[in-house]
């Protein structure tokens, strides 16, 4: 025991400056390698601020056909309504879009171009008898792309069965009325200049042929030809999607032909309490 003390002692006397400086700094260099090592964790760990490429865009069209049936039509009752429907829709899934309906509308999923010609050509023939004859159709449609809520990547879509040229519809989507009146409008969502963007999209359609002017609530007007009319709609909407591609772009449209009798433009004078207010003003 008296010889451990000696050597204990010994080694305490012979301890240098240098040494006992380094035994005080050990726990702070414990301390510091510490917390370097927890920052590079947390640094591996977060989000990386590297700007990601964005999916392709979800697109979809949720749409309701109302064909006005007669006995004249075709030579059935209106209980061939539910016919006449199935009729209208029956090519739409050859062209390769997933179609879902339901009890109130149909949901159409798949490529921007692919869901304007289903459309087209299910509001071409029902606007038309199995004969060929003209019948009073309505159609009303919500045009959706880049909806942040939905899953691009499961979505399955079916193969296209009928012939695909660049640019160009099936036949049945260029077979459209040679009147259609539309009422549509456009929704950018997710950016600050969605007025901007708005006021884009009335410029550009009030260029069409179709373009119809006067003054409309919540909505712009269309009356021409089918093809002209389908047209404007699909660009306005590839017009609103160029100028906010990260975005949100929603279109509603309701579109009717065939009508018996064609409402004329008003051009009567104001009610007198509305032309009152104006000379008031």
């Amino acid at each position: 025991k008296g010889s451990t003390s000696k050597i204990t002692q010994h080694h305490l006397e012979n301890i240098t400056p240098t040494t006992r400086m380094l035994e005080r700094l050990l726990p702070f260099l414990c301390i510091t390698i510490c917390c370097i090592h927890t920052a590079s964790s947390l640094s591996s760990s977060s989000p990386s601020t590297t700007k990601k490429p964005l999916p392709k865009a979800f697109t979809g069209v949720r749409f309701s056909l109302y064909p006005n049936m007669n006995k004249e039509d075709d030579g059935t009752s209106t209980s061939s309504l539910k016919e006449a429907i199935k009729y209208a829709v029956k090519p739409i899934s050859s062209l390769g879009v997933e179609v879902r309906p339901d009890d109130v509308s149909s949901c159409l999923l798949g490529p921007q171009p692919t869901l304007f010609e289903a459309v087209r050509v299910a509001f071409g023939r029902a606007a038309r008898t199995t004969g060929g004859k003209p019948r009073n159709v309505s159609t009303q449609c919500t045009f959706s792309a880049g909806c942040p809520g939905e899953d691009v990547d499961k979505l399955p879509l079916p193969s296209r069965t009928v012939e695909e040229k660049e640019g160009v519809f099936v036949s049945d989507a260029l077979d459209l009325p040679p009147r259609v009146a539309c009422q549509f409008a456009i929704y950018p969502l997710g950016t600050a200049s969605h007025m901007d963007t708005i006021y884009n999209v009335i410029e550009y359609a009030k260029q069409r042929n179709c373009w119809k002017e006067g003054k409309s609530h919540f909505c712009s007007m269309l009356d021409g030809d089918g093809v002209d009319v389908f047209d404007t709609i699909q660009s306005c909407f590839q017009l609103a999607r160029d100028a906010c591609p990260d975005g949100h772009v929603v279109m509603t449209a309701t579109l009717t032909a065939n009508k018996s009798r064609w409402p004329e433009e008003d051009k009567s004078s104001p009610p007198p309490a509305a032309a009152a207010a104006s000379t008031e003003s």
